[in-house]
């Protein structure tokens, strides 16, 4: 399913890419988009790092015509974690909210970046998978990122027949 979504992810960004769909949608539109996709494609990637040894890493930059070689999942993770940074970037700052229909309650651009934080700090710890790779974790990055994180309980989960959803 993390594939599914990589792959639905990579064509969507694409598309808003096309100036007649950026057009249609307006600026602040495609801002939203864009920093939820590649708040989605982090999730997406970090998901396949955490429970596979290797995995690919497909964007909106991705040439599919060329043969993909697989990388290990400290690798997956770091494009990941990469993905994820964007998605905060993008959402610092932004006056967008998250429709209520994309996470079942509204999420404002600024909370948006919190989450993404939250889940980069889980992300940097579950990925390590000895002794060796917990001691080697950058847990001040862990910290700073809980520290620029959510600040109350936050539950996101997948219903398989209505999509995401949120409670608090």
């Amino acid at each position: 399913y993390s594939y599914r979504a990589i792959a639905a992810l990579a064509d969507g960004m694409r598309a808003l890419e096309n100036p007649d769909i950026a057009d249609e949608l307006g600026p602040e539109a495609v801002a939203r988009a864009k920093a939820y996709g590649k708040f989605v494609q982090a999730l997406a990637h970090a998901t396949v790092a955490v429970f596979y040894d290797r995995g690919f890493v497909v964007t909106e930059d991705t040439d599919l015509t060329e043969a993909q070689e697989p990388m290990d999942y400290n690798a997956l993770m770091t494009e990941a974690l990469a993905m994820f940074d964007e998605s905060i970037q993008l959402s610092s700052g932004a006056s967008f909210t998250l429709p209520k229909g994309w996470m079942t309650n509204e999420l404002s651009a600024a909370d948006l970046a919190r989450v993404a934080h939250s889940y980069k700090a889980r992300f940097r710890a579950a990925v390590a998978r000895t002794p060796a790779e917990r001691q080697a974790v950058n847990w001040a990055q862990v910290i700073a990122d809980v520290d620029a994180g959510i600040t109350s309980d936050y539950t996101m989960e997948f219903d398989w027949d209505n999509g995401w959803y949120f409670s608090a």
